[in-house]
């Protein structure tokens, strides 16, 4: 107590800001926007959030897959500055919460306005240059780290669309009545989007849907990203519970099947399957992968591994640090 009232309060958060958040707001940098690998986790993540809610081939057309990557890709920004077109589709998904609300670079971001990161370290001219360079850098990364988010969530955006549009089609063609005794009747486009956002804005991690005691926690010296597992235990129990209303609704009965199914799958078989591929390729039998088990670090003691052999010696992948539902289903 003696100390700090000795540095003053002005002083103190100066410290912490220099040796505990900006340290921090660096490692963290490092490891997202500035990390290939990362990039290459991004995807795969964003996929994941697609499966689990029922778009997976066999439960939509291969077809309709194509298409809707074709289509999302012509709506990002990415390398688009200039482009009108993909502009003002990308204002629409913006006003409709759709897309740039990546949970991690949210954290990542205010973090990085919370220590002015960059401000202190501008004193010769040679400084100044390099975090010019860097900041170029790093727009670059963040621009691209974005659009590969945003990518999955417009994919997920139109087959939402695409399979409401289907079942209001089957509900009318089959004479569905609406519980007042009436037929059931096509919506216009901006009610499908509206439900198809809302469903992405529900299912698909969203920073903007994030307490704000969880936001500040990125302001502490322990733990990263919390708002990223936060969020996947609101939207797993969202997908879930949308998953049971849709089943109850004689419209959207089947859209609501594909989703606990993909959810099912995603959750259960994913994990499963990766492990007994990799087990396969590199012939590690149950027993040595017990075995493996023994000597893992404390960090992936529990997780689900794929055992690998090479040049002689066994090695591991760490599957649940790359699939982010594991938070919800390793308990």
């Amino acid at each position: 107590k003696s100390i700090l009232d000795r540095l003053g309060t002005g002083s103190f958060a100066t410290m912490y800001q220099n040796f505990i958040l900006y340290p921090k707001a660096t490692s963290q940098l490092a490891k997202t926007v500035l990390s290939p690998i990362t990039h290459m986790r991004n995807l795969f993540s964003a996929s994941a959030f697609a499966a689990a809610n029922g778009l997976l081939p066999g439960i939509i057309s291969p077809d309709e897959i194509i298409k809707n990557m074709k289509s999302a890709y012509g709506k990002l920004q990415f390398g688009r500055a200039d482009d009108p077109v993909a502009n003002a589709e990308y204002r629409k998904l913006l006003r409709l919460g759709v897309v740039n609300s990546n949970v991690s670079l949210g954290d990542l971001s205010r973090l990085l306005e919370d220590v002015k990161f960059g401000e202190n370290i501008t004193a010769t001219s040679g400084a100044k240059g390099l975090m010019r360079q860097f900041s170029k850098l790093k727009r670059a990364a963040t621009d691209l780290y974005t659009a590969e988010d945003d990518i999955f969530r417009i994919i997920n955006f139109l087959a939402e669309g695409h399979k409401l549009k289907e079942a209001f089609k089957s509900a009318i063609s089959a004479g569905v009545k609406n519980a007042d005794g009436t037929f059931v009747k096509m919506p216009k486009d901006l009610d499908i989007m509206k439900e198809a956002a809302a469903i992405v804005r529900e299912t698909v991690p969203n920073y903007a849907y994030v307490s704000d005691f969880v936001k500040g926690i990125r302001r502490s010296p322990l733990g990263s990203f919390a708002s990223f597992p936060s969020e996947i235990f609101r939207t797993g129990g969202n997908t879930t519970m949308r998953a049971l209303k849709e089943i109850k609704d004689p419209v959207r009965e089947t859209i609501g099947m594909k989703r606990l199914a993909g959810q099912a799958l995603t959750y259960a078989f994913f994990p499963i399957a990766a492990m007994k591929a990799g087990s396969a390729l590199y012939g590690i039998t149950r027993e040595k992968l017990t075995a493996m088990r023994e000597v893992l670090p404390v960090w992936s003691e529990d997780n689900t591994i794929i055992g690998v052999y090479e040049d002689g010696k066994y090695k591991y992948i760490d599957f649940s640090h790359g699939f982010f539902y594991d938070t919800m289903i390793q308990p």
